[in-house]
């Protein structure tokens, strides 16, 4: 479903993606760890044609998508979650949404956001600067789904909410792969990546230096945690 081969990205003149390869299957949720500045967000800015991408391919199924705008990644069919969720802070919950929504909405319609997250149609007329953390973070995901997306990129959803909240998160995540949205998700919460993830990619200088099943992944957390993960 999702492939990124031997990607190369910069910031100017710093370059951060030194060949990241990435294969996501259709259906699942892949979950990217690794030390901070290591290039997750880059990951996903790439994928989304946000940073631009001089070596290497992104695929989405067939469909190369590598060097395309943003609005040519969204219509391919994949939605975005930046990190700290980024809001219209003066637009309401509603308005936030229907900025992406497509016309007509096919599989996300309003009816089914509300269905996935009913505490925001409680606050529907709320100004996105009047959401708590974790509210906001639910209109993000909304806006994101409201493209009718078959791929979500999630930058760090977990940050800063709630233990109560990343909870609801984690049940958002599985009912969403259920419905067969393939997610990848950058989190530094380990206990949550592990909650919902098939597969785990763990990133260092700008590649990807380990991947496995989940169950593979719990075998080897120690030696995973010990080489990458920990300062």
């Amino acid at each position: 479903m999702l492939k990124l081969e031997e990607i190369h990205a910069n910031y100017g003149p710093s370059h951060v993606l030194h060949g990241t390869s990435l294969h996501l299957k259709a259906g699942t949720i892949g979950a990217v760890l690794g030390r901070n500045g290591v290039g997750k967000t880059t990951t996903v800015k790439a994928i989304m044609g946000l940073v631009p991408v001089h070596q290497g391919s992104i695929k989405i199924g067939d469909q190369d998508i590598t060097r395309h705008g943003p609005h040519l990644v969204a219509r391919a069919g994949v939605g975005y979650v930046p990190e700290g969720r980024m809001l219209f802070p003066d637009l309401t919950v509603m308005e936030n949404i229907k900025v992406a929504q497509r016309k007509p909405a096919k599989r996300w319609t309003t009816q089914a956001l509300f269905s996935l997250f009913p505490r925001l149609e409680e606050r529907i007329h709320h100004k996105g600067s009047q959401l708590s953390g974790g509210e906001q973070q639910m209109v993000a995901i909304a806006r994101a789904l409201a493209s009718d997306p078959t791929i979500l990129l999630l930058d760090e959803p977990s940050q800063g909410l709630a233990p109560k909240v990343v909870r609801e998160l984690v049940d958002v995540f599985i009912r969403l792969k259920n419905e067969g949205v393939t997610l990848l998700v950058i989190e530094q919460n380990l206990n949550l990546a592990e909650r919902i993830a098939d597969e785990m990619f763990v990133m260092a200088k700008g590649r990807i230096v380990y991947q496995a099943s989940i169950a593979q992944f719990k075998n080897e957390i120690d030696s995973v945690k010990s080489q990458y993960l920990t300062l």
